[in-house]
């Protein structure tokens, strides 16, 4: 092949990138080797949707025709590395495969670090932003905002959330917090795998979070801790809040999935091959595992214990193709007399930026609710 023919689709991505023509969700969505070439960029704005030349690298494709009120699922990129096969079992293509420590994102006041892990025997990496005062004030201890990323991994997306926070903070509509970006490789799902090969529950609650409190000036306890996620990174957030409710003060799921437990939402139709990724190498083929490990299930089993309920919302997009499931979430933790806010914001599809701007006034006072009781 020709050497320019072969290195044009990542020069689109990143001039797209760069200019606005794809959105920084999107890149949430690019395979781990795209992302470790445009984290180093530094350009990045949250554009509208798509130059579908640009799509066709990614594999994405464009918002579906509305019906009803609610989009149904588009058809999503297959989630196969090129040229293998769903029950391909070679060591590449399972999630344990997945660099465990990313490239470092050029983004102010973020920094990538690592700490080493027990459960997963190896360096682990994440990024984490601090507010200005946190050099400042020498003695104050500040909340923590822990953010759980979609799938295929998520460093495209800490530029633009690092600084989304960081205007908000510097304009005071949020109080001053740390926010860290944790490495939950490609399709974790934010959960011990069945086989152990990836025991990313372990890692993130059981050493990410001593470690971080360890190493920063954090309020280390449950009403310190937010624990917010997108896509894959809601569905990770529901589940690990509602399992931990004595680590985590306040929860925020957007947009998460797949938030079903017969694993067959509209993405998951329109892409089998890689709902059979997700149950094979996460739940090992197991649909009862599955079902055990939903946030349905967690919820159901927090609902029994109502010690230390945490402040909960979920929001998502009426374009979304999740809107549909999360709703039914809400009405799941309804039944279970979980207090919560429900948000369908409209206009907006499958899209973290979009989600979080659409949210205007009611997501900082989400963030100011949350940490209004937390002192130095």
């Amino acid at each position: 092949m020709n050497r320019s023919l072969a290195i044009l689709p990542m020069v689109l991505i990143q001039a797209s990138w760069v200019t606005g023509q794809i959105s920084s969700d999107e890149l949430n969505e690019a395979p781990s080797s795209v992302q470790s070439r445009l984290a180093a960029g530094d350009g990045n704005k949250d554009g509208s949707l798509s130059l579908e030349e640009v799509r066709g690298h990614l594999g994405l494709v464009a918002q579906p025709t509305k019906r009803s009120g609610i989009e149904p699922a588009p058809k999503p990129r297959t989630e196969l590395p090129p040229n293998s096969k769903a029950s391909d079992s070679s060591p590449e293509n399972k999630p344990s495969s997945a660099p465990w420590v990313t490239p470092s994102v050029r983004a102010t006041r973020v920094e990538r670090r690592t700490f080493e892990s027990a459960a997963a025997k190896t360096t682990v990496s994440y990024h984490i932003y601090t507010p200005e005062l946190y050099g400042q004030d020498k003695e104050r201890r500040f909340p923590v905002l822990y953010w759980l990323h979609g799938s295929s991994g998520g460093l495209p997306g800490i530029k633009p959330l690092s600084e989304f926070f960081d205007e908000a903070i510097r304009k005071e509509k949020m109080p001053p917090a740390l926010v860290v970006f944790p490495n939950g490789l490609e399709l974790s799902m934010w959960c011990d795998s069945k086989d152990g090969r990836v025991p990313m529950e372990t890692v993130v609650v059981k050493e990410l979070l001593p470690h971080i409190d360890q190493s920063f000036r954090t309020l280390a306890t449950r009403n310190g801790r937010i624990l917010e996620g997108f896509s894959m990174g809601g569905y990770g957030a529901a589940r690990l809040g509602f399992l931990y409710p004595e680590t985590f003060g306040a929860i925020s799921v957007l947009a998460g999935g797949p938030l079903d437990l017969e694993f067959q939402g509209p993405r998951a139709k329109g892409n089998p091959a890689g709902r059979e990724r997700i149950l094979k190498n996460t739940f090992g083929g197991d649909l009862e595992d599955f079902k055990a490990k939903s946030p349905l299930t967690a919820v159901s089993k927090a609902g029994a214990n109502p010690a230390a309920k945490p402040k909960v919302r979920v929001a998502v997009g009426s374009r979304d193709f999740t809107a549909d499931l999360n709703r039914a979430f809400s009405e799941h933790m309804q039944k279970q007399k979980f207090e919560h806010d429900f948000t369908l914001v409209p206009g907006v599809g499958h899209d973290t930026m979009a989600l979080l701007k659409g949210l205007g006034e009611s997501n900082w006072n989400f963030y100011r609710d949350s940490l209004a009781k937390k002192k130095k």
